[in-house]
């Protein structure tokens, strides 16, 4: 399977290369910076090169670049994505062989989940051909949400096989979700954020995404009994929770009174002309 896993990697990459973005087959970037040149946020933020080496000090400048983007919540909403278990994940697993279900169900159940994930990309297509960018984030990370609703109703239950029913009914649909957020998130930072300091923002959402990714791995040492995984459930329900309350209210909202409001003065303009 890696072997077949490694040749269709490879024919999708020169796939993407030679025919759909031969661009970035080019080499001829220039990749020496300019010592006089400044880097300034989409924020108006300047930072300056003081000569200054100590790596605090450049993480924190990057910090404040990352919280200078209009984005930012949308990537801190995908940040806290990753503290989750409810991806089939090694602790899922565990979790569902204590509850006496076969490895090769839970193959088979992630192969599904595998899947669900590949059509999420399909997904993802259509809906931008039909609805901006903007809101397809929206329904997506609150279609993670319902979903996953159904998982935490499995940690009031008391019958093993309505648990792990819930439990699977709720994380294989919420995987269109997570991938559709995670791609349309990524193209509005693609889109957004100034060319001359998208690596260094994207570096620093990568950061924060292994930091969560993190946490969990933390929080399973302390709840490791299998009866305390209703605890990483619940975890992981509300942090989706809370990345839709941030997508929502602080980028998607502010968004629409943007848009309304540039579409209120061009159509005063047009009216004076």
């Amino acid at each position: 399977w890696n072997c077949l896993a490694l040749l269709v990697e490879g024919l999708s990459v020169h796939v993407i290369g030679s025919r759909l973005v031969p661009e970035l087959n080019s080499t001829g970037f220039d990749l020496e910076p300019n010592p006089n040149d400044d880097v300034e946020g989409e924020g108006g933020h300047l930072l300056e090169d003081d000569g200054n080496n100590s790596n605090c000090m450049s993480g924190w400048k990057s910090l404040q670049l990352y919280f200078a983007q209009s984005v930012v919540f949308a990537g801190l909403g995908l940040a806290l994505l990753y503290f989750n278990v409810l991806t089939f994940s090694g602790m899922m697993t565990a979790f569902l062989v204590s509850k006496g279900m076969s490895l090769s169900s839970i193959g088979m159940w992630r192969g599904f989940a595998s899947t669900v994930g590949l059509l999420a990309t399909c997904i993802y297509n259509q809906s931008t051909k039909h609805f901006s960018l903007q809101f397809t984030a929206l329904w997506s990370i609150i279609w993670e949400f319902l979903c996953l609703s159904l998982t935490f109703a499995s940690v009031f239950s008391t019958s093993t096989q309505v648990k792990l029913a819930l439990l699977i009914g709720g994380v294989l649909p919420s995987r269109i979700g997570l991938w559709v957020y995670d791609i349309a998130v990524t193209q509005l930072y693609q889109q957004s954020v100034a060319e001359t300091v998208r690596g260094q923002v994207g570096g620093t959402q990568m950061s924060l995404n292994a930091f969560m990714e993190l946490l969990p791995y933390g929080l399973a040492i302390v709840c490791h009994k299998p009866e305390q995984f209703s605890i990483l459930i619940s975890g992981g329900y509300f942090a989706v929770g809370l990345a839709m309350l941030l997508y929502g209210f602080g980028f998607y909202m502010p968004y629409q009174r943007r848009r309304t409001l540039c579409e209120k003065e061009s159509s005063s303009e047009f009216q004076m002309v």
